[in-house]
């Protein structure tokens, strides 16, 4: 059997220990690596073929390599050691087939993925082991599709955080991740690790702080439904210690409808804690808080994936609050992101998923709910718009635009105007004044959201938060 290249530390049986999922057909790898090396403007010019593909990597001849799996229909040890010899070149032949795949719309051809993470793993193994053994642990593990502890995943994001891990490791911890699925362990252990790095806000108060928050990612383009409930709820007499972004999937983030509000994001913590005490309401803008986690941009970039970073967010929160409503675009992270949260700590919280795929409490379909009490997660249940005599709208009446539309959508909410979006907002900031402790159930949120909303409390909180905002710069409360 042909010796491993230089670069590989390990024996051959070990290479194919670290390969348990490759038993598809060859046949099927030949189509697949076909695909990735194919370039996005399908000139037929810029094919590689398998054949070259091969000679190419170390030397390795095509036709021996197909005799060798030929009617087997897996995967033989030379195969595996074929493939990695081709370490240096298959991940960035990967990118070029992400790029091809979004272009053209088409989805994963899973074991591809298997198999560049594969690849990665062992790459990664050979380069960077001795600088980050636990990372190496981590990565074993992933591949066969074991779950973490909350310890070991908190010391790994540490590791990266701290610039120790490089992006090849990096980008096979990740993929692993996605490729395996995070656990709700996984995430608490990686939030307990970015609240370390965070520039905390520390806001004393006699009552709990809520926040209101989604994953994003849904795509619907609806306007911002949970900024905007934020905002009642605080009318409601919620302390609401708001934590949000740009628009990554929208055309307007929580910290992009703030601005076009009128408000400033770069308050200083004591000055958020002041305004959220005074005023019911304040806002953190995520990159201020978490500046650790900028060095992973390009990474996250290069992979063009959502990562566990994605379900991340939702879940942290500078000030620590206690009490949470977290929507998600995807109905599989509603438990998980559930756990996390009851392992973090949480004393009430909803995660939610509508099943029209918003990312919020919908009033256009039913709701899949778990609910979080002192770090217990119910089961699974649903919530209806029409049993809270709420009528369900057609997801279309919920769209939003840029950040000025949002921003107008949000005003005329304030104001009362009733319709679809008026709706989608009471039955959200009705969950969060329940999970406050403001209301015994949903359906009495919901009106005291209504009379929030009606008595211009909720219009007057936006007016205050804005006014507050622009009067620290006066004071030295807000950033240079």
């Amino acid at each position: 059997m042909r010796s491993l290249p230089p670069s590989w530390q390990g024996s051959p049986a070990e290479a194919s220990a670290l390969f348990p999922r490759m038993r598809y057909s060859y046949d099927h790898f030949s189509d697949a690596l076909a695909d990735l090396l194919r370039q996005e403007n399908g000139d037929p010019r810029a094919r590689i073929n398998l054949r070259e593909f091969f000679r190419r990597v170390d030397g390795w001849e095509y036709e021996t390599l197909r005799k060798q799996v030929a009617g087997e229909r897996t995967l033989q040890p030379e195969a595996i050691e074929a493939m990695a010899a081709a370490l240096h070149v298959v991940p960035e032949y990967f990118q070029e087939y992400r790029r091809y795949q979004i272009e053209k719309s088409i989805s994963d051809h899973p074991e591809l993925v298997d198999l560049v993470y594969d690849l990665l793993v062992t790459r990664s193994k050979s380069l960077d082991a001795a600088a980050a053994p636990l990372v190496s642990i981590a990565l074993d593990m992933l591949a066969e599709r074991h779950n973490l502890d909350a310890d070991l995943a908190s010391k790994v994001l540490d590791l990266i955080i701290e610039g120790q891990v490089g992006d090849i490791q990096t980008a096979a911890f990740l993929m692993g991740l996605r490729v395996k699925g995070e656990s709700g362990e996984e995430i608490s252990g990686f939030a307990r690790s970015m609240q370390r790095s965070c520039t905390p806000v520390h806001i004393e108060c006699d009552e709990p702080l809520m926040d209101i928050v989604s994953t994003g990612g849904d795509r619907l383009a609806t306007f911002n439904i949970s900024s905007t409930a934020a905002f009642v709820a605080a009318g409601a007499g919620v302390k609401m210690a708001k934590h949000g972004s740009r628009g990554q999937t929208s055309y307007a983030g929580a910290a992009d409808l703030m601005q076009s509000l009128g408000a400033r994001i770069d308050l200083l913590p004591e000055a958020i804690a002041r305004c959220v005490c005074e005023v019911g309401f304040g806002f953190m803008f995520a990159p201020l808080h978490y500046t650790a986690i900028r060095r992973l941009l390009p990474v996250r970039r290069s992979l063009n994936m959502p990562t566990v970073f994605n379900m991340l967010g939702p879940i942290l929160n500078p000030a620590s609050v206690k009490r949470q409503l977290t929507g998600v675009s995807d109905a599989r992270h509603v438990p998980v992101l559930a756990e996390a949260l009851a392992r973090l700590g949480s004393e009430r919280a909803m995660v939610v998923h509508g099943e029209d795929g918003l990312d919020e409490i919908s009033a256009s379909s039913p709701t899949i709910v778990v609910e979080v009490r002192n770090g217990e997660c119910s089961d699974p249940f649903h919530i209806y718009p029409e049993l809270y005599g709420l009528r369900c709208w057609p997801l279309k009446y919920l769209v939003g635009g840029d950040p000025a539309k949002n921003a107008s959508i949000t005003r005329r909410v304030l104001a009362g105007e009733p319709g679809a979006p008026l709706d989608v907002v009471l039955i959200n900031a009705g969950a969060a004044i329940y999970l406050a402790d403001k209301a015994e159930s949903i359906h009495e949120g919901i009106e005291l959201a209504r009379e929030a909303v009606q008595s211009g409390r909720a219009l007057e909180i936006l007016s205050a938060f804005v006014e507050f905002t622009q009067s620290v710069k006066k004071t030295g409360g807000a950033r240079p």
